[in-house]
């Protein structure tokens, strides 16, 4: 067994695929529960690579990808245009901090 020092990009393919089929269908689900679900999922696959080099752009990109599926998956649940969702629901991030959606 050898020490792994970076996310692979395997393993970074593999949660990104799961999210999106999670975030895919399903839309009778209740918003909340799902983005519990999801979060448990994250907060487990990045407590595994916590020690690892360059989790930061790895992280990112995994962020980047819920963000947008979240959003088009609330969009699509409640019948909305994306950028009127948007106005409601993402609140300005702070310098150096990630948009977030406000449930």
């Amino acid at each position: 067994m050898r020490p792994i020092s970076s996310i692979p990009w395997e393993k970074y393919r593999r949660i990104t695929e799961k999210l999106v089929k999670q975030l895919s269908g399903n839309y009778g689900m209740n918003k909340m529960d799902l983005v519990e679900s999801l979060n448990r999922q994250l907060v487990g696959w990045a407590s595994f690579y916590q020690y690892t080099d360059h989790t930061a752009t790895i992280y990112s990109k995994v962020d980047r990808t819920v963000f947008w599926k979240l959003g088009y998956w609330m969009a699509r649940k409640y019948k909305r245009g994306f950028r009127s969702l948007m106005r409601g629901y993402v609140r300005s991030p702070e310098k150096g901090k990630a948009k977030i959606w406000v449930l």
